[in-house]
């Protein structure tokens, strides 16, 4: 289960970074909305899951340094 908005455009980049403030504010409150509809065991699966594709990110990260 994808809670992330995965639109074209990123609208969570933060005004001032070249960002939308109205889209970065519709993009939190969507993300909130979707938050709320899980079940307290849903969130953490969404969240267990969500550390391990940083973690993903992390190791390939690591790998690719000189």
């Amino acid at each position: 289960m994808r809670v992330v908005d995965d639109r074209a455009g990123h609208p969570n980049v933060p005004a001032g970074d070249g960002g939308d403030a109205e889209a970065f504010r519709r993009h939190k409150q969507e993300q909130i909305r979707l938050g709320l509809k899980l079940t307290p065991a849903e969130r953490l699966r969404w969240l267990e899951d969500t550390v391990e594709e940083m973690r993903e990110l992390q190791r390939q990260a690591r790998s690719s340094r000189p």
